[in-house]
């Protein structure tokens, strides 16, 4: 009869043991698994500076000659159509390249002088040739608005010259012109005084429009 004690309680120990087989036990937390891991790249390799070219023609190209030094025999229309396109690339231009075109500009009015004048106007046009070489080749720390105002106010003078020859119907475009290049503070740098240059580049061009108009008139 002992015996059945002891046989009941082996029983429930094999239950006992089964019932747990039944359950997982606990795991560990685990990370990402060293292949899921991401491959490191490596360092990007420091650029060597570039060799330098030489013999190969690729040096950066010449700046293009200054209208003041080619020789111009065109006749005066074709000059003030030259004028109107450049007008519209000076109201775009900033720094030296608004300054190289106003030295172009300048370089026209010379040539419309000569155009359209004789004598005084001649000698007024080399005077605003060289305010133009002057405002293309040395443009200055602050810009060389002075030059740029001399050499309209210098184009005025010679505009002056053709009225005496052409009559007085020019001299309400030439007041206009005077009072626009007067305007001009030659103390600012060209890029403050971008407003009042274009506007006195605009009047000369205006007054020189009248001029040839009239020259045809008489002609007639």
């Amino acid at each position: 009869m002992a015996s059945c004690p002891l046989r009941a309680a082996a029983l429930a120990v094999v239950a006992f043991g089964a019932a747990c087989a039944a359950f997982p036990g606990r795991q560990e937390a685990r990370g990402p698994s060293r292949a899921a891991a991401p491959i490191p790249r490596p360092p990007a390799p420091i650029a060597e500076p570039p060799e330098p070219v030489t013999g190969t023609g690729s040096a950066e190209p010449a700046a293009p000659p200054l209208a003041v030094d080619r020789k111009d025999d065109r006749p005066a229309r074709e000059v003030l159509a030259e004028v109107d396109a450049w007008l519209l690339e000076l109201r775009r231009l900033h720094g030296p390249d608004a300054q190289r075109r106003a030295s172009d500009l300048l370089a026209d009015f010379a040539t419309l002088a000569r155009r359209l004048g004789a004598g005084a106007a001649a000698e007024r046009a080399r005077e605003i040739e060289e305010d133009a070489r002057a405002l293309a080749v040395d443009p200055g720390w602050f810009g060389r608005t002075d030059r740029a105002r001399g050499g309209l106010l210098g184009t005025v003078a010679a505009l002056e010259r053709i009225a005496e020859r052409r009559g007085p119907e020019l001299r309400p475009w030439i007041a206009a012109a005077r009072a626009a290049a007067a305007a001009i503070r030659p103390e600012n740098p060209f890029g403050l005084e971008r407003t009042a240059i274009q506007d006195a580049y605009r009047a000369v061009a205006d007054a020189f429009r009248a001029a040839i108009h009239l020259e045809r008139a008489q002609r007639s």
